[in-house]
């Protein structure tokens, strides 16, 4: 799961994107990088994948933070992705990009948004429209 929200823990970023595991697939978790559109400016760190994070990954932005977390989230290898408004922070034109990386995944995502751009990037996706007491809303498939 992505939220817009997470956390990071003390350590580099290739730890964090690996979750600290011991034995990890470092060219896996650059890759994973690379999909979540944060490799280049990764490799423009004095110490590239050994850059430092602190717990709140104060040293970078919040569309830096939220690829991050999306490349974490790759590596996994999820079979399905829950994203929870967790490219809110990127402009239309990274949020876009990861989208299409993404969509050709071999997986099921399941993704909370507003801007139209990622609505656009499902192939089936359900709108919530002026809930009632009945909680009626439309399914566009």
């Amino acid at each position: 799961m992505i939220l817009q929200e997470d956390k990071f823990f003390s350590g580099s970023i290739i730890e964090n994107i690996v979750s600290f595991e011991d034995q990890y697939d470092p060219e896996f978790a650059i890759k994973c990088a690379k999909l979540a559109k944060i490799h280049n400016e990764i490799m423009k760190m004095p110490m590239n994948y050994e850059t430092r994070l602190g717990e709140l990954g104060n040293n970078l932005s919040g569309g830096q933070r939220q690829r991050l977390f999306i490349a974490r989230a790759l590596y996994k290898r999820l079979y399905i992705l829950f994203m929870d408004e967790a490219t809110s922070y990127l402009d239309e034109k990274n949020e876009k990009a990861i989208n299409i990386s993404i969509s050709r995944l071999n997986i099921t995502r399941v993704i909370v948004a507003h801007r139209q751009s990622t609505i656009d990037s499902a192939d089936y996706y359900v709108e919530l429209d002026k809930l009632n007491k009945n909680s009626k809303y439309t399914i566009n498939l």
